[in-house]
């Protein structure tokens, strides 16, 4: 991969999309498309309405494209790292849309408060650090950045980036979002990290993974963190934001964690099979399972671990610490002020580590 020293052609500051804004973006984004393009999208979408689960067929279908595209491009660059270009978005007009859902920038472009998920807001204390640390020609490795939200705010900042992620169809999408001039400082690395991914070492100044450890298992985990200080370049960094124990998705858990911390356990936060720990805590059938959309294993974060995993791997801490997540902590705490009970564990859902290169 190749460095490039241009200067980012973005305009200097960012401005507060309003309504009527996104609404024009909408509009010509939908003007973009072809006449010819149009009449073909229309005798598709008749042939669809036709027959529902051929509908449904057809977004399998471009996943599976997906899928093969970035299988066969992959085969073809040093470490598998795909040049967005190369994916030959359609437009790059899903830009200004995409910051838009990612990141609404503040104009003195301090931080960015989120649109979509948690990523990239002001409560994230990874992301308001990288954004003010981060320099014209860092390189940035973004693992799990599903549809690559966080990504902008550093391409802004004049970041070079590489979007990793296991689902084809997100980075595919991600790519077609971006504006012609960026195609040249993003490059696409699809697998599931560090199993899947190849990089060179002592290559990157950060490395983000936003959302993504308390899915893994702990040999994953330390794999992971070693991966880390292989990559990044000497006084890199590593910045970590996952779900901790304390979030409202283990409510039921939280004490359970707890006590396995107190008793010494490697791994406290870990649920190795929800529907049977669930089970025992409650003391409910798995009948009565609530459906979370959640896969049966997750791994949620005491901060003590992250440390301990970063420590042991080679890094000097930072940061390190909980914070809130915007959305969950506000309906909770508009529950616990109805039943006039204490706050607990608010601002405590998400753990975060910011972590330096030995």
């Amino acid at each position: 991969m190749e460095d490039q020293d241009e200067t980012p052609s973005h305009p200097s500051t960012f401005h507060t999309l309003s309504g009527e804004e996104y609404e024009q973006i909408l509009s010509s984004l939908n003007n973009l498309t072809t006449a010819s393009e149009k009449e073909e999208s229309d005798s598709e979408l008749e042939e669809d309405e036709s027959d529902s689960e051929n509908a449904w067929s057809v977004e399998e279908r471009d996943k599976v494209e997906s899928k093969r595209k970035l299988e066969r491009l992959k085969s073809r660059y040093p470490y598998g790292l795909i040049p967005a270009k190369d994916l030959a978005p359609k437009t790059g007009a899903g830009y200004r849309l995409g910051c838009f859902l990612g990141a609404d920038f503040r104009e003195d472009e301090s931080y960015a408060s989120a649109a979509v998920g948690n990523t990239i807001s002001d409560s994230n204390p990874c992301s308001v650090r990288l954004l003010k640390e981060i320099e014209p020609g860092f390189k940035v490795l973004d693992i799990g950045c599903s549809y690559g939200i966080q990504i902008f705010p550093l391409l802004h900042k004049g970041a070079h980036a590489v979007a990793n992620d296991s689902d084809a169809y997100s980075l595919t999408n991600f790519a077609d979002c971006l504006k012609p001039e960026d195609h040249k400082k993003v490059h696409i690395s699809y697998g599931k990290f560090p199993e899947e991914t190849s990089f060179p070492p002592n290559h990157f100044d950060a490395v983000t993974m936003y959302y993504v450890i308390h899915y893994m298992k702990p040999k994953e985990i330390k794999a992971s963190f070693k991966k880390f200080h292989e990559i990044l370049k000497p006084n890199g960094k590593v910045y970590i934001m996952t779900l901790s124990p304390f979030s409202r998705t283990f409510g039921w858990y939280t004490n359970r964690a707890l006590l396995n911390q107190k008793k010494g356990h490697e791994w406290p936060g870990e649920i190795a099979d929800w529907a049977q720990v669930w089970t025992e805590v409650t003391g409910q059938p798995k009948e009565n399972l609530p459906e979370t959309g959640l896969p049966n294993y997750m791994h949620p974060q005491f901060q003590e671990t992250l440390m301990r995993e970063a420590f042991n791997s080679g890094f000097m801490i930072e940061a390190l610490g909980y914070c809130g997540i915007s959305q969950e902590e506000n309906r909770e705490l508009a529950e616990l002020k109805k039943k006039n009970l204490p706050t607990g564990c608010l601002g405590r859902s998400a753990a975060y580590l910011i972590a330096q290169k030995k």
